[in-house]
């Protein structure tokens, strides 16, 4: 029997947006507040989430930023 597991959206809390990118709290809301990082979806009145992998995006395109203005600097 052959088990394939088809990669789930996994949903995650301002802790773990926090863990990943390294931002403070405030940061992240200013950000948002901006439109420069992902919202957040409340998926009840009291909990926020956020899609993993739009931080995870996020983050990527940061980095690339940060790699193409090193490369122009050299």
């Amino acid at each position: 029997m052959h088990n394939t597991r088809t990669a789930q959206p996994r949903l995650i809390r301002l802790k773990e947006v926090m863990h990943l990118t390294g931002l403070s709290r405030s940061t992240i809301y200013s950000m948002m507040d901006a439109g420069t990082f992902p919202r957040q979806r409340k998926v009840t009145p009291t909990i926020a989430v956020w899609s993993e992998a739009e931080v995870l995006t996020w983050a990527a395109r940061v980095l690339g930023q940060d790699c193409e203005e090193a490369a122009t600097a050299a």
